[in-house]
C-alpha cells in the first residue's frame, strides 16, 4: 500500500535517502524507479505517462533533469504535501518527502495522477539542441475561464506555502533576478539577431521593443524591491498552456489539473501571475484585470504587486521571445522539424502581445507638427477644405475672367 503522507509539513530538515542504482534489467529507469518507491506489486497503467495502478490507485513517476536535486524534489514533495486536500489539481507527493530515487544518474519520484488533456495540444515540444520548446494558445482559441480557475489555483497554492520552512530547500526565483538575467541574454541575443534584422520584420519589431521595455522595467523594478526580491510563496516557474489539464481542450469548462513542476521554487507571486497573463493567449488588459481579480479573491495581493505585474510580463515575453526567435530563425537544423511552423505561430502571438504591452508601458510620443507664423507649415500652401475646393471648381471661366477685370 502507498499513501500520500501530509505530515511532511511539520518537517523543517530534509535527510532525503539516496538509494543505490540496481543492477541493469531489461526494465525502463521510470519502471525501476517504480519498483523502488512503490514495491514490486504494481502493473504499468500507460508508459507514455509513466503511469502505474497500485492498490487501486495510480500513480505517476517523475523524471527530474538538472538542476533538479534530491534536497530540492524533497523539499518540493513536502510543500505540495501542505496544500489543502481541496486542491485536486495539484500532483500529490505519494509517500514521504525524502522519497526520491536515482537510476542510471536520473532522480525519480512518485505523485498522484493528474487527469486531463494539456489545454494546447501542440504547445509543447522537443527540439533537437534545444529541449522542451512552449508555445502559447492562438489568439482565436477558446479557453473558457481556465485563466481565471489557474488564477484561483494558484491563489490556493501560494496561501497554503507562504513562509513555510521548507521554501529554503528547492531553488528561488525572483522577480530581480528575472530581470538582470533578462537584460544579460537581450543584449546578448541582439548582437546574433540584430544581425537578421534588416530580412526578418519579427527581429525588428523584437529590437523596437527591447529599445522600450528595458530602461522602463529597470527603473520599475528598482523602486519596488521588496516585491520584486520577495522568496515568500511557492512558485510554479513556468506557466505554459501545455501545462493546464482541462476536459476538453476545444471547448474546456473545467481545469483538471496543473503539470510541469520543473522549474518551481521560492519567489513572488508576480511571477506566477505575469506569465498566466501572458503566456497562454497574449496579453490584453481585460485578460490582466480577470486574472488578477480572480486570484485577489483568494489571496493577498499588495499593491505594488498588482503594478509590477505587466512589468514583470513585458519583460518575460522579451526573454521568451528572444529565444524562439534564434530557435525559429537562427538554427538551419530544424528548417525541416514539424514543430518550426508552431513555433513561429506562438512567435506571432507573443510579438502582438510585446507591442501592446510595450505601449501600455512607454506610451509613444504623439508627433507634432510644428507651424511657423501665420498658422501654416513652413514651405507649404494652405490646405483648403473639400468644400472649399468644390465652390471653386464649380466656378465658371467667365465669372474668374469677370472678378479679373473688376
Amino acid at each position: 500500500m502507498w499513501r500520500v503522507d501530509l505530515s511532511v509539513s511539520r518537517v523543517t530538515t530534509y535527510t532525503p535517502r539516496m538509494m543505490i542504482s540496481t543492477p541493469p534489467t531489461n526494465e525502463p529507469d521510470w519502471i525501476q524507479a517504480a519498483r523502488r518507491l512503490l514495491g514490486d506489486d504494481l502493473s504499468v497503467q500507460s508508459e507514455r505517462d509513466q503511469t502505474v495502478a497500485v492498490a487501486d490507485a495510480t500513480a505517476r513517476i517523475r523524471a527530474w533533469q538538472a538542476p533538479a536535486t534530491i534536497e530540492r524534489i524533497a523539499a518540493l514533495r513536502a510543500l505540495h504535501g501542505v496544500v489543502p486536500d481541496n486542491a485536486t489539481w495539484l500532483p500529490r507527493p505519494v509517500g514521504t518527502a525524502d522519497q526520491v530515487v536515482m537510476i542510471a544518474g536520473q532522480m525519480f519520484d512518485a505523485c498522484s495522477a493528474v487527469s486531463g488533456l494539456p489545454l494546447n495540444r501542440h504547445g509543447e515540444f522537443n527540439v533537437p539542441g534545444h529541449g522542451i520548446v512552449n508555445i502559447p494558445l492562438h489568439e482565436t482559441a477558446d479557453h473558457g475561464d481556465m485563466l481565471v480557475e489557474a488564477a484561483r489555483a494558484l491563489a490556493q497554492l501560494h496561501e497554503a506555502t507562504r513562509e513555510h520552512a521548507a521554501l529554503s530547500g528547492v531553488a528561488t526565483s525572483t522577480a530581480v533576478e528575472l530581470h538582470k538575467g533578462a537584460a544579460a541574454r537581450w543584449q546578448d541575443a541582439r548582437k546574433r539577431l540584430g544581425a537578421q534584422a534588416e530580412s526578418l520584420i519579427e527581429v525588428r519589431r523584437w529590437l523596437r521593443c527591447g529599445n522600450r521595455v528595458i530602461p522602463v522595467a529597470t527603473e520599475h523594478i528598482g523602486e519596488s524591491t521588496d516585491v520584486a526580491g520577495a522568496q515568500s510563496v511557492l512558485i510554479h516557474g513556468n506557466i505554459w498552456p501545455a501545462y493546464l489539464r482541462v476536459d476538453d481542450p476545444s471547448r474546456p469548462s473545467s481545469l483538471l489539473g496543473v503539470t510541469g513542476w520543473d522549474h518551481a521554487a521560492a519567489g513572488s507571486p508576480v511571477l506566477d501571475l505575469a506569465q498566466l497573463s501572458v503566456r497562454v493567449t497574449g496579453w490584453s488588459e481585460a485578460t490582466t484585470e480577470s486574472v488578477l481579480g480572480a486570484y485577489s479573491d483568494h489571496a493577498s495581493l499588495p499593491p505594488a504587486a498588482r503594478r509590477l505585474v505587466p512589468v514583470v510580463a513585458a519583460i518575460d515575453l522579451l526573454d521568451q521571445l528572444g529565444r524562439l526567435l534564434e530557435i525559429a530563425y537562427l538554427d538551419d537544423d530544424i528548417a525541416n522539424d514539424p514543430a518550426q511552423p508552431f513555433i513561429r505561430g506562438g512567435i506571432k502571438v507573443l510579438l502582438r502581445s510585446l507591442e501592446r504591452l510595450t505601449n501600455v508601458l512607454v506610451p509613444p510620443e504623439p508627433v507634432q507638427r510644428r507651424f511657423y507664423g501665420g498658422g501654416r507649415s513652413k514651405g507649404t500652401t494652405p490646405r483648403r477644405s473639400p468644400a472649399a475646393r468644390t465652390r471653386e471648381s464649380s466656378r465658371s471661366p467667365r465669372s474668374s475672367r469677370r472678378r479679373k477685370r473688376r
